[in-house]
């Protein structure tokens, strides 16, 4: 086991050196960790995926795969109690436990008479149709939005409003714009550079003009544009 346990150290100094910022202020944000995993891999697949990666350890099962899908997890898990991780940077290295638990699984089922197997095709039956709604909500996730009170209140929130955004400022012939730093990044991709000419705030200011974005119908997002060059 030196190799693994070489790849080991590797990772954890990896992961603090260039991959998560644990500075600022301590928050707990466990259970949403443990919330987020379950979405990404449907909750029934991450529980099993968790118990194969710990009955392999405790059977000493342990090779470079189990140390990659499983390093990186654990170690987000603990971050996570003192404040928000990034798990878009973790989640990658869980997957690589997925033919671990296949492995794991089909072991389990092939050793047990055909009788006895009843329990672990009822498991596979479940896990599917949870991945299945879970692909249905991650492709028509912005449907949630006409349930929900606040837009805020959607899991990936986050992560829409800047494209219909760009493309909303493009069609008004603005190219470049002036944001909050986050929102200058994601605009960045979308094509939308940085300048001093025009500025986009939350609250309505003199001569600006409103943007709001709609989904379904729904407004999810308003914001303002003022052109600085005119006042």
């Amino acid at each position: 086991l030196n190799s693994p346990y070489k790849a080991y150290q590797r990772q954890i100094g990896n992961l603090f050196l260039y991959g998560t910022d644990i500075g600022g202020y301590p928050s707990g944000h466990f259970l949403d960790a443990l919330a987020v995993y379950s979405a990404i891999f449907s909750p029934i697949v991450f529980v099993y995926l968790v118990y194969v990666l710990y009955r392999l350890y405790l059977t000493k099962k342990i090779d470079i795969v189990w140390f990659i899908a499983a390093i990186p997890f654990i170690v987000s898990l603990i971050v996570s109690i003192r404040q928000r991780v990034h798990l878009e940077y973790y989640a990658p290295y869980l997957m690589m436990a997925l033919p671990l638990a296949a492995k794991v699984f089909l072991t389990s089922y092939r050793v047990r008479l055909p009788r006895f197997r009843k329990y672990y095709r009822f498991l596979f039956n479940i896990s599917v149709v949870f991945l299945v709604l879970n692909f249905i909500i991650v492709i028509g996730n912005k449907s949630l939005y006409f349930f929900l009170e606040s837009p805020k209140h959607h899991f990936a929130y986050k992560n829409h409003i800047a494209k219909e955004l760009a493309q909303e400022l493009k069609k008004r012939h603005i190219d470049c714009i002036m944001a909050d730093y986050k929102m200058q990044l994601r605009l960045k991709f979308y094509g939308i550079q940085r300048c001093q000419k025009y500025k986009l705030t939350y609250h309505p200011v003199e001569k600006s003009d409103s943007v709001t974005i709609r989904y379904i119908k729904k407004p999810v997002f308003e914001g303002y544009v003022t052109n600085i060059n005119s006042q």
